[in-house]
């Protein structure tokens, strides 16, 4: 018999996800468009070459940071960022670099977005909530 993950992790099981604030646009400057809600603060780089894959939409750097300072993070909240600023059709990666190209100045997470379909990850859409997941999932808001 197989217990119910539910069981197992209570405390997961109790999670409700922080529903998302979208952005407002703060400040355009020579580093890029800043964005800021009570939670995200981010800057937003457009890149009118894309480098890495060759697209004709360019590419879209995103530097996140939470408003506190803090290093938490949750996936919720950066597909949601990445669809505001850069758009649903729209993939982004995050790199662990090597190491003589590490970049860590604070607590920032770095997402590079291309309007291409990339060959790497989930090949079609799969979301479960907290009621069909087989594995510890916080509840959206609304459930």
């Amino acid at each position: 018999m197989t217990l119910d993950w539910r069981t197992i992790y209570p405390a997961a099981a109790a999670e409700v996800s922080v529903p998302f604030e979208p952005l407002t646009l703060d400040e355009v400057n020579e580093f890029g468009e800043h964005w800021v809600s009570a939670q995200y603060q981010v800057t937003k780089r457009r890149y009118s070459n894309d480098p890495v894959f060759g697209s004709l939409h360019g590419m879209i750097y995103l530097a996140i940071s939470n408003a506190d300072q803090t290093a938490g993070r949750d996936f919720r909240h950066f597909q949601a960022i990445k669809n505001q600023l850069a758009g649903a059709d729209w993939e982004g990666i995050e790199i662990y670099p090597r190491e003589d190209r590490l970049t860590d100045p604070s607590n920032l997470f770095m997402l590079w977005c291309f309007r291409v379909r990339l060959k790497v990850g989930p090949m079609k859409r799969t979301v479960f909530n907290a009621a069909t997941a087989v594995a510890p999932q916080r509840r959206f808001p609304e459930e």
